[in-house]
């Protein structure tokens, strides 16, 4: 809620924690780790739990007894899943504790740039919450590249990045901008300049992806 400043960073850090909870519930592993922290074994890697247990021994209702960790069976597990990857998103906020730091990605900070690299999984969704700025990016299709990082010049007067074409095919891309107070931003395609941006309700612009050739958006002032 953009509307809520005061506590709109505690917002943030219980919203990323709850995406991130259902993945907590996954049992999955590698041959050396033998699978699976919860249930070991081949046969149990990629399997969820249903919930988490807190108790040292339960006896939940229909199952046998279980100790403390995952349920060994399943249940409303695939819409937390579900909901987790519908929710995913790559956040960078100015949090009155922690400084700047970066959600669903990794964060390098120099003299006069963020350079943001979305590690969420999806790669779709970047909402920016510093002071001065902000902004909400989302693409319908393809991701934000996961080679180069998304720049954000610390004056807040040019955000950049490139997109990965992810079906290698000549095709559209809707980007959807919005968050901007009112500020005045322009957007470019490739150094061309394609839209102004100077209103609340943002927009929505449709991009040309093409095969084989890099796509560079630009958002400044």
């Amino acid at each position: 809620n953009c509307d809520d400043i005061k506590n709109i960073y505690d917002h943030i850090t219980l919203g990323y924690a709850s995406i991130l909870s259902s993945w907590t519930l996954l049992n999955s592993g590698t041959k050396e780790t033998n699978y699976g922290h919860w249930y070991p074994g081949i046969e149990n890697d990629g399997a969820a739990g249903w919930a988490y247990e807190p108790k040292i021994v339960n006896t939940p209702w229909g199952i046998p007894p279980i100790n403390r960790g995952i349920w060994n069976v399943d249940g409303e597990i695939d819409m937390g899943l579900g909901s987790s990857i519908d929710s995913l998103c790559t956040i960078v906020v100015q949090d009155p504790n922690f400084g700047t730091v970066c959600y669903g990605g990794s964060l390098e900070i120099t003299e006069d740039q963020y350079k943001i690299y979305s590690l969420d999984g999806i790669g779709r969704r970047l909402n920016i919450r510093l002071k001065g700025l902000l902004i909400d990016i989302e693409l319908d299709r393809d991701q934000f590249s996961n080679s180069e990082p998304i720049y954000l010049n610390k004056d807040l007067e040019l955000l950049s990045f490139y997109i990965n074409n992810t079906t290698m095919d000549d095709h559209c891309t809707i980007i959807k901008v919005s968050g901007l107070e009112n500020n005045p931003y322009k957007l470019f395609v490739n150094a061309q300049h394609r839209i102004d941006m100077d209103q609340n309700k943002g927009i929505e612009i449709s991009i040309p992806v093409k095969k084989g050739l890099a796509t560079f958006i630009e958002i400044k002032k």
